[in-house]
């Protein structure tokens, strides 16, 4: 009985903690997609989270009261083992390879870019990338990048469009176990030196 009741505060809670961050996570890339301000994005995780909770605290009474009465016929044993299967079943799944969108960030002589990316590979490799920050910021030299035409301004500074196919190469080398489908648009870039 004990362990049963624990089981269940565990699940109980990593769901919790699984949603929120889920929220979070989606809320801060809406905010890097569309450049809103910081604090508009912390007050409407706060506002979601805060909605969040009040919902599962008034819905835990009837989930406590549907365990207590399943407790009766289904034994703890049959839970954990329940939970494994599906954990070995999640497992196996990550071993298919899958194709998603994931935003990228490219650093070209100490400027940031964001690009979006098309990737393909195994599920495992997959969530590496999407889940670490680390792993999804990159730096370029611009001697790896070519560049189809160059443009100046009415205040004279000189920018260039890098091709999207030698964009995709060089990020391809870095994600080594993992494909590179697709790169979207890039931003232009103030150049240094002309086009040769």
């Amino acid at each position: 009985m004990v362990i049963g009741r624990n089981l269940f505060e565990v699940a109980t809670y990593l769901f919790i903690f699984l949603l929120i961050f889920g929220i979070i996570r989606c809320d801060y890339r809406r905010s890097q997609i569309t450049k809103s301000s910081s604090s508009s994005v912390v007050i409407s995780i706060q506002i979601r989270i805060f909605a969040l909770l009040m919902q599962i605290h008034s819905k835990m009474g009837k989930i406590k009261s549907f365990f207590s009465l399943l407790r009766g016929s289904v034994s703890p044993v049959y839970v954990a083992l329940l939970f494994a299967a599906f954990v070995l079943w999640y497992i196996t799944k990550l071993g298919g390879t899958y194709t998603t969108e994931h935003n990228v960030v490219v650093v070209i002589d100490e400027k940031e870019y964001d690009v979006h990316c098309t990737i393909r590979g195994k599920g495992t490799n997959l969530i590496g990338y999407t889940l670490s920050a680390s792993r999804s910021r990159f730096s370029v030299t611009p001697a790896e990048l070519s560049f189809d035409k160059e443009v100046t301004d009415s205040t004279g500074r000189t920018y260039r469009h890098i091709t999207n196919t030698s964009l995709q190469q060089a990020l391809a080398s870095r994600m080594s176990d993992i494909d590179v489908v697709a790169v979207g648009a890039m931003p232009v870039i103030e150049s240094v030196e002309p086009i040769l």
